[in-house]
């Protein structure tokens, strides 16, 4: 390769002979002077839909990963973690599945997985908390999460307040980090 040929190209360390263009974002082999698209991971897109009665001890989800995406427009698997505990199901083709939950946590997550074996992983932007909870389990929570720059709201959309009743306990909530979108509509 010529000096020329080199301007503009960064060197990638696992191969010599490739190179990433600054000016184009594509890679070049210079063994064969020709340039190659790079695989790139999964885009990940989750969304979740409850049903099923709004006070029930059970609630049904569904979770939905099918607008998720392969840059390179191949078929992807998915794995799913309903606890948010790492322990994520095996892959298979399913973009969306329903779990059912009792009153307590969960903090939903998928992976999906293209057809070279590249894997993105995406989690859930908000946390319902459908059990119960007392005015001290939330507020410094609140407190750090709202600095962030999320918020927790009450089922109803209306923020969460504190020693404004006589009982302590909170109405059921959710704790949103992805502001930009009506998490309520879900609900």
């Amino acid at each position: 390769a010529t000096g020329d040929t080199m301007t503009g190209l960064l060197s990638l360390s696992a191969d010599p002979t490739a190179f990433l263009h600054a000016a184009t974002k594509q890679y070049v082999d210079t063994s064969i002077g020709a340039a190659v698209a790079p695989n790139l991971p999964p885009v990940v897109l989750l969304t979740a839909s409850r049903g099923g009665a709004l006070f029930s001890n059970f609630d049904q989800w569904t979770f939905d990963a099918s607008s998720s995406y392969d840059p390179e427009a191949g078929a992807l698997d998915y794995a799913w973690d309903f606890l948010g505990n790492g322990q994520f199901t095996a892959f298979a083709p399913g973009a969306t599945v329903s779990a059912t939950f009792g009153p307590g946590d969960f903090l939903p997550a998928v992976r999906a997985r293209d057809a070279s074996g590249l894997v993105a992983e995406g989690k859930a932007d908000i946390y319902p908390r459908l059990g119960p909870t007392s005015e001290w389990d939330t507020a410094a929570a609140q407190a750090v999460l709202e600095n962030a720059g999320g918020i927790v709201i009450s089922v109803d959309g209306k923020p969460l307040a504190y020693n404004q009743k006589e009982c302590i306990l909170n109405p059921y909530f959710l704790a949103i980090g992805d502001t930009s979108r009506d998490w309520l509509m879900y609900v």
